[in-house]
């Protein structure tokens, strides 16, 4: 009996160990789910890519704006030694969108080129892990604690009316889904919690 009990316990810890890393939060105004997955294409992704903040300098409408500008409000080193400063402006685009009905919709977006001050364009890979809305009852200097470990975020509320869903592994930097309403806005103000890499040979072209 006793080896028994030893060979469950032995066999619960090594399926406890084996089950996917899962991490709850709350940012923004939402709950955040950040969980690990077994993807080896977006590891590999992951890895080479680093926790960033950007800030919104005005309210992006994804049912009227096709564009949107962030900027980073700290210096990021992506993983090829490119340093991008402070203030460096993010260009952002909506790739998709799909009305499911009269109240509901979907917009992918996408975060593909970095605007230097000296003009140069860099073409990044970056997937929004998270939303921080200004005044918010948490600590809007939060820093990002995104790791590579983490593939497959999900965020209700991320926004009024609307949750955030991302992966790694996407081309897209995120999908806002609208739960109230047609109208999906981010507030002017807002940071984008980011985790931000070089443009892959899998990205499609900034074109």
């Amino acid at each position: 009996m006793k080896l028994y009990c030893k060979t469950l316990a032995l066999t619960a810890v090594i399926s406890a160990l084996s089950m996917p890393a899962l991490a709850q939060s709350v940012t923004g105004t939402g709950s955040q789910n950040m969980v690990a997955s077994a993807d080896p294409a977006a590891a590999s992704e992951a890895a080479q890519m680093v926790p960033a903040i950007a800030a919104l300098p005005h309210t992006f409408d994804a049912e009227k704006d096709s564009t949107f500008k962030a900027e980073l409000t700290q210096k990021v080193i992506l993983s090829n030694g490119t340093v991008l400063p402070p203030r460096t402006v993010l260009s952002g685009k909506v790739t998709r969108e799909d009305t499911q009905s009269a109240e509901k919709s979907e917009f992918a977006v996408r975060l593909d080129q970095a605007e230097l001050k000296d003009g140069k364009t860099v073409p990044i890979k970056a997937t929004i892990v998270g939303i921080r809305h200004p005044g918010s009852d948490n600590n809007y200097t939060e820093p990002n604690k995104w790791t590579s470990q983490t593939l497959t975020i999900e965020q209700l509320n991320a926004v009024s009316g609307a949750d955030l869903h991302s992966q790694i592994g996407s081309n897209d930097s995120a999908v806002l889904v609208s739960t109230k309403k047609h109208e999906v806005k981010v507030p002017a103000g807002s940071q984008l919690q980011l985790a931000i890499g070089p443009a892959t040979s899998a990205s499609p072209s900034t074109n």
